[in-house]
């Protein structure tokens, strides 16, 4: 996902973005309140389209009055000296003669103390003498003040609202989106739906939350998954526990009945012990597997390790189970080198892995078949492979191989289906691990890597 700025740059960019629609706000308030007062307040007057040869006209008394009707005030003709020598309209002040610094200061809005506006033109009077035209006309400067301030809020205000109403909704949606697909997925969470994952783009904060939901929930799933699949575990257990218990019961007991209550020839009794005998063993070896299995679960497992040189260690147990494949009419292939590689593990329980690992290609295979054992260093660890070239394992338990009550025949008997489930928990104690590699030559084949001596020492 593309990343964004940091939140605090996304607020100060809304802060600039704010104060230009507050400056732009505040210049067309103004424009628009001028506006408004010129077209209430001054009737639309505007004085360059007012032609002045139009209302002035010579003699004096016939001047043109209907821009008085329409913007009020009144009209003053001053001849040379500067005296007025007519009025039109209603004069609403006492002052017949001017001098030219007080003319000139009423024209001066800044110098002027009265209420009235002057507007002076030019003209001609008799003999091309030169007269000024005055147009005066009076304004109650405090009550325009008041207009220009009450509106100036108004419009002010009223442009602000809209601005910032429209800029929120846009502003707002950029934080609003990612936090709703937020509630959303915490809403599915809710539901046990712990697929749900948050996928938009938001500013770097709220992606970081966005991030660590996705990993949150990650986890969750990982962790329902993994709950579901121990609780699966726990059922199959049950069921092959009840079912692995109860058929070697049901012999002895049925056996054992017959020797009590019968009278069983010699040759049949001998073969009924026989069979008790074989039933009590696997009684005895299931239940052993079943503590083994619960105490490599518990975390306080104590590991005796040594340190002992892998080849030689590995040949050691290979002469102690020739004669278990010599027996079955199997052969045996070895691949280990001459030098001396160094582990630091549990000899006895990394021992018992090996020997689950070369029981079951025995006891699961027919003979003629070959069984290779090799080992190597490879950079930091040592990689130990055990395969063969029999039946195989079937396609419907490889996934799940490594679990517990997992048997590789449907026709196996004898068997907790515990072994590899033993080994991969005895595997994983030291650092290391076990998988099943396809290898269409020696169908079956067991690789096992394990740590050097020195870099289990670091840990």
């Amino acid at each position: 996902m593309k990343e964004k700025r940091p939140l605090n740059t996304f607020l100060f960019k809304n802060y600039l973005v704010i104060s230009g629609l507050l400056a732009g706000v505040l210049l067309l308030a103004l424009l628009i309140t001028d506006f408004i007062l010129d077209a209430v307040v001054f009737n639309g007057l505007k004085l360059e389209e007012i032609n002045i040869e139009d209302i002035y006209a010579y003699p004096i008394e016939t001047i043109d009055t209907d821009v008085l009707d329409t913007y009020g005030g009144w009209f003053e003709v001053l001849d040379e000296n500067l005296q007025v020598i007519f009025v039109k309209g209603d004069k609403q002040d006492g002052i017949y003669q001017y001098t030219n610094q007080m003319l000139f200061q009423k024209m001066n809005l800044l110098e002027n103390n009265e209420n009235i506006i002057y507007h002076a033109y030019e003209v001609s009077g008799p003999n091309q003498s030169h007269y000024i035209f005055l147009w005066k006309q009076p304004l109650n400067l405090t009550n325009y003040s008041v207009k220009l301030l009450v509106t100036f809020i108004i419009v002010f205000t009223i442009l602000l609202f809209t601005a910032l109403y429209f800029y929120s909704l846009f502003s707002v949606r950029q934080i609003k989106r990612p936090l709703s697909n937020i509630i959303r997925g915490i809403k599915e969470m809710e539901k046990d739906n712990y697929k749900v994952r948050l996928n938009f783009n938001a500013e770097k904060e709220i992606a970081e939350i966005r991030d660590a939901f996705n990993k949150m929930a990650a986890k969750i799933e990982d962790s329902d998954t993994e709950k579901q699949r121990i609780e699966e575990a726990k059922k199959r257990m049950l069921l092959h526990l009840s079912h692995d218990l109860k058929t070697p019961i049901t012999s002895i007991y049925g056996f054992s009945k017959l020797l009590y209550e019968e009278n069983i020839k010699v040759d049949n009794q001998r073969k009924y012990l026989k069979y008790i005998h074989d039933k009590s063993v696997y009684l005895n070896e299931l239940i052993h597997d079943l503590f083994e299995l619960a105490h490599l679960d518990e975390k306080a497992v104590v590991l005796r390790k040594q340190a002992i040189n892998v080849t030689d260690w590995l040949r050691q147990i290979m002469i102690e189970m020739y004669t278990d494949i010599e027996d079955k009419g199997m052969n045996l292939e070895i691949n280990i080198p001459e030098e001396i590689i160094d582990l630091h593990v549990d000899a006895m329980k990394m021992k018992r892995v090996m020997t689950n690992i070369l029981n079951n290609s025995i006891k699961h295979n027919d003979s003629g078949i070959t069984i290779r054992v090799e080992c190597k260093k490879d950079h930091d660890k040592v990689i130990i492979k055990i395969s063969d070239n029999g039946a195989g394992i079937d396609e419907a338990i490889k996934d799940n191989l490594f679990d517990d009550f997992i048997m590789g025949h449907e026709n196996t008997k004898d068997s907790s289906g515990l072994g590899l489930a033993i080994s991969k928990k005895i595997v994983n104690l030291h650092n290391g691990s076990i998988i099943l590699e396809e290898d269409e030559e020696k169908h079956t084949t067991f690789k096992i890597t394990l740590p050097l001596y020195e870099e289990n020492l670091k840990m």
